[in-house]
């Protein structure tokens, strides 16, 4: 639980947010962690850039950068002929949502200069 007390109504909360985060990132399991750090830190400006520009190496750039959420999306549970049953990647689905990705690319928003 992140909080254990309430706030009287005139009360201001006496917690930051630092110390929610940190709890927060306490509660996640290292893998957690892990997702959410390399998820939080977005492609270079100039890979995006040069991406939404269509060119190559930056589109491959970005896919590359966002494969580890792709393929725990594109994972399916597969009954073994054991009984067990294992998360395997489905490649059919990871490569429409990589198309649908790189289809989305030239519509990220840029500022303009």
């Amino acid at each position: 639980m992140l909080f254990a007390y309430t706030l009287r109504r005139d009360e201001k909360p006496q917690i930051s947010l630092a110390v929610i985060s940190k709890r927060l990132r306490q509660s996640l399991t290292i893998g957690e962690r892990l997702f959410m750090d390399k998820q939080s830190q977005l492609p270079e400006f100039d890979v995006i850039q040069a991406a939404v520009r269509g060119e190559q190496w930056a589109i491959d750039k970005v896919v590359a950068h966002y494969g580890d959420f792709i393929n725990e999306q594109s994972a399916v549970e597969e009954k073994q002929p054991d009984g067990s049953v294992k998360r395997v990647v489905d490649e059919e689905l990871r490569q429409r949502i990589i198309d649908r990705l790189i289809r989305e690319i030239p519509n990220f928003p840029m500022p303009q200069s």
